[in-house]
Formats: C-alpha cells, structure tokens, sequence
C-alpha cells in the first residue's frame, strides 16, 4: 500500500505487512483480516490509520461491508461505517477493502484525503 499523495502536515510513522496468509476458519461470523497497516501522524495532534482487509475466511474472496457500511453522500466508491472508538472510511479494492480510521481534532477531511490517494496490490 503505498500514498500517491499525503494530506498536508501528515507523515507515515511505520506500519506491518502480512507475508502469509492463512484462513480464519473458525470465524462465527464474517470476519476480517488486516495484512497491511500504516499509521500516519499529525503534527496538530491525533493520527490516522489505513489498512487492507480481507475476508478472514476466505482470503482472496470479495470481503462482505463492514457492519454499518453506508455510502458516503458525494464522495462515490467511498462508504462510511461507525466504530466504538472512530469512524471507519472504506474503498473497494479488489479483493478487499481498503480502510482508514481517523483520530485527529479536525474530522474527516485529512482521513479521506489520504485514503483518495491510497493505491494497493494484493497477491494472494
């Protein structure tokens, strides 16, 4: 996974990337595997975090919406879903969804900035 372009006053901090993929097999319902994360800092405070999930069961499968997934009103292809701690912004990739969760002071600008300009490739 990797930025075209950064939101202003953003910097990537380190991340982790998955080299073997395993299924989830006991999973009670669909689940979700992370294989790649990034977490990216701002200076006024707060982060965000972009990672690729996949269908834990059944990696390499079109993964199901996240719980509560609804589209986001005038940014097409780019969906919303609550969390208990932040909001989750979610793009379709192939195979997987490709997801950033904010906790920074001003909202979602900086997260969906950054997730418009995120590209991944998965080889499964």
């Amino acid at each position: 996974m990797q930025a075209s372009r950064l939101p202003p006053n953003t910097t990537a901090r380190g991340g982790m990337v998955v080299r073997k993929i395993v299924p989830v097999r006991k999973v009670l319902a669909r689940g979700f595997l992370s294989c790649d994360s990034t977490s990216y800092v701002r200076p006024e405070g707060g982060f965000i975090t972009a990672a690729i999930l996949l269908d834990a069961a059944k990696p390499g499968a079109a993964p199901p919406p996240l719980p509560g997934m609804h589209a986001f009103a005038k940014h097409p292809g780019i969906f919303l879903a609550p969390s208990s701690e932040r909001t989750i912004l979610a793009r379709r990739i192939a195979h997987a969804w490709l997801v950033v969760s904010e906790e920074t002071p001003e909202g979602l600008a900086a997260p969906l900035a950054l997730l418009e300009h995120l590209r991944a490739h998965i080889e499964i």
